[in-house]
Formats: structure tokens, sequence, C-alpha cells
């Protein structure tokens, strides 16, 4: 239940807005906007002698094992727990509430860079079936560098032949990014997971006296394959971000796509250890949540 209660027993009827389900205090009508998520256990067989559940192996699920905060790099509109942590290769966070969420990048603190991100949920609406998810959110750094990754926007290219201006971008500055996602999911037929749409964007603004400008358009698919397995795919717009095969083609004379994809999965090995695999570097992802 929404409220953290736990209801456990054979559902004798199901309707647009209520279950019934009869537990050992009783038959309860529970109305589906107070439930947060529900499992099939087992199923009940009747013969001429005997009532027993048969456990299902493949056990159906309305919620799986891992609920993403982010596309692998893009936020969803999720955020984590109230008091939970977690902790990755390049990241680490805490829940603050269960509707703000603060992460930083640990990783940047080897060269200085101190760096804070904030997510806060406006809404969750909906229940276990239907759900409908806005946050926003900033993340900022002061000394953030250009990442190879990204190329120079358009309004660079008048700087190319100026070494003051190639000089300056090597340096490091204060860099302040804004994000917002909304995230629709809906539970999948027969109690086989969820599919979750995630739609966002993000700007980023480097403070160089020159400033650079960047922008991000996304829309992100999260499907349970299993309680454990979790599918990811991505498609973003972004005209300065370079994949890797393309860092490592020295002709640079091909044109930048600005339309990439994301692919991969993400296996929840027990509640605490998550590992993903995935199309775009660096490629594996993991991370502990307590």
């Amino acid at each position: 239940m929404v409220s953290g209660e736990v209801f456990r027993g054979t559902k004798q009827k199901d309707t647009e807005t209520d279950i019934h389900l009869l537990t050992n205090i009783g038959l309860l009508k529970i109305s589906k906007d107070n439930i947060a998520s529900i499992e099939e256990i087992g199923q009940r067989t009747t013969n001429r002698y005997s009532s027993n559940y048969n456990v299902n192996k493949n056990k159906s699920f309305s919620i799986g094992e891992e609920q993403l905060i982010d596309l692998f790099f893009d936020p969803t509109a999720y955020t984590l727990p109230k008091s939970t942590f977690y902790i990755s290769g390049l990241s680490f966070g805490f829940g603050v509430t269960d509707k703000m969420q603060v992460t930083t990048k640990w990783i940047n603190y080897l060269w200085g860079d101190f760096n804070l991100r904030v997510k806060n949920q406006l809404f969750l609406v909906g229940n276990w079936e239907q759900q409908q998810a806005l946050s926003i959110g900033a993340h900022y750094h002061t000394r953030w560098s250009k990442p190879a990754s990204y190329n120079n926007n358009d309004d660079d290219d008048d700087y190319d032949n100026n070494d003051h201006y190639d000089d300056e971008y090597d340096d490091e500055t204060n860099m302040i990014e804004i994000f917002g996602a909304y995230t629709y999911s809906t539970a999948r037929e027969g109690l086989n997971g969820r599919t979750s749409h995630t739609f966002g964007g993000n700007f980023k603004h480097a403070f160089y006296d020159n400033p650079l400008n960047y922008y991000r358009v996304y829309y992100g698919l999260d499907v349970d394959i299993t309680p454990k397995v979790k599918m990811v795919s991505e498609v973003f717009y972004d005209p300065n971000y370079t994949e890797f095969w393309k860092m490592m083609d020295f002709d640079e004379s091909t044109e930048n796509n600005p339309l990439h994809f994301d692919f991969g999965f993400i296996y929840a090995i027990n509640e605490s250890f998550r590992i993903g695999l995935h199309f775009q570097q660096p490629w594996l992802a993991f991370y502990w949540k307590i």
C-alpha cells in the first residue's frame, strides 16, 4: 500500500477501481489508488481432496526491483526514497525526502571540481496501474572543463583560428546545468512489470569570458523484462555530443550526427547491487543502493 502496509490474500474480484482481497482478517475492498505495488506469489489450485497454492516460478509483479532515477546519464522524473543512499563508479547521492535527492560526481573531486546535483519532484500522481511524475533540477560545477565528447557549437567557429580562445576553453570554469524530466509509467498486462516513457531535456551554461552553451532533448523507454532485468533505451538530440567511434576517427571532415541512440539493460543482482551494460561510453555501469 502507499501507506506502507502489506496485505496478503486471495484476489476474489478485480474492477476498474478496486481489488477485493480475501485475507486472514476478512474480505477487503481496496482502492487501486491506494496500492503502491502488487505481486502474484502463487496460483490457487483446487481438487476434490484439497485446496492449496502452487508457487509460480515466474511470479507476476507490477513493479520490478529497480525503479530508474536515471537513463544511465539522463534523469527520469523519479527520485530516491527518503534516507536511501547509493554509490556508483562515478557518483553517489541520497534521498533527502521522498521528493528531493542530492547527488554528486565524486570522480570529479580528483581534479578539484566540487559539484552538486539537486533533483526535486514536483508531482507524482496515479497508482500502480498508471503513474505520471515531473521533476526539475540543477547541477552546479566549480571547475568544469569541456569533455572530449563535446565539440564546439556553431557560435565558436569564429574562434577556431584564435589561440586566445583555444587556450581559454582548455581551462576549467564554473558551469550550471538546468534539467527537467516527465515520466509516464504503466503496468504491463497480466502483472508483467512496467513500461515507462521519459521525456526530458537539459541546458548547460559554462561561464567562460565567451560563454559556451549546450543543450540536449531526449526520449527514454525502460521495460521490465523480469523482476530483476530491465531493458533501457534512449534517443537524444545533442548537436555537440560526439560518440567514441567518432572521437577515434581522425578524419575531421566527417560530419557529426546530432541524433544519438543508447540501448542496454540493468540487472539487479540483489536488493542492493545493480549492474548495467549499454551502447554509449563508458558502457558498463554498476552501483550499490542501501
